[in-house]
């Protein structure tokens, strides 16, 4: 259970508002507007080995002084696996044969059919990009080149915050968006593009709260520097 002291300071987040708290700032840092991008894949399977079926990659900056992040440009692609269809991802990503040739075909898709041949599309839109945010870092990250120097996993960081549990679990997205008053839906969950659209309302949370947590505070500006 939270403390009556945070859980009275989390309700001025979400009902006053994020600026009320003072902006997260740094001393002596230039780069007022770094850029991140916001990561989410969804994968015919648990092993690096398995295909990327779609990835939803969000460049952003962040302004430092306001805690506020603003979108800049969106890489969103659905691929054919190179092997058969794993029953078990699709039955939670929900991305069939013809889901994702329908999905393609909205988008006047002209973009190659499996990622692996359009990995180089996906290296040249994140070039320049050091900071990389994403849910559950460990699983996402393994199935794409290693690029990215700095990670700040929202499901790492969110293990110390939300309320202590009867056994250890790490926080699935939707656990974090609850916990931070954001409003979301189950049928939206588990699609690339509404997922890293949830991961940025999350991590912008954070950067508003980070005077009530000032270990994640510190984090972020680690990540951000």
């Amino acid at each position: 259970m939270l403390d009556i002291q945070l859980t009275y300071q989390l309700f001025y987040i979400f009902t006053v508002g994020a600026s009320w708290f003072p902006s997260i700032t740094q001393e002596g840092c230039d780069a007022v507007l770094p850029s991140v991008i916001a990561l989410d894949l969804e994968t015919n399977g648990l092993n690096a080995e398995n295909s990327v079926l779609s990835i939803c990659a969000i460049k952003l900056t962040v302004n430092l002084n306001t805690s506020k992040i603003i979108q800049t440009d969106q890489f969103l692609r659905y691929y054919y696996p190179d092997e058969p269809f794993n029953k078990t991802a699709i039955s939670v990503n929900g991305l069939t044969g013809k889901k994702i040739s329908q999905l393609r075909w909205q988008q006047n898709a002209d973009y190659n059919n499996y990622f692996r041949d359009d990995v180089d599309n996906f290296l040249q839109f994140c070039s320049g990009v050091n900071c990389v945010l994403v849910h559950n870092a460990d699983f996402d990250l393994k199935f794409i080149p290693n690029i990215f120097s700095k990670k700040f996993c929202t499901m790492k960081e969110n293990m110390e915050i939300l309320p202590v549990r009867s056994w250890k679990k790490w926080p699935k997205l939707c656990e974090c968006a609850e916990f931070y008053d954001i409003q979301y839906s189950l049928n939206e969950l588990h699609d690339a593009l509404n997922d890293a659209k949830l991961l940025i309302k999350i991590f912008e949370t954070m950067m508003s709260a980070g005077n009530i947590f000032p270990t994640i505070r510190q984090r972020i500006l680690q990540f951000l520097a």
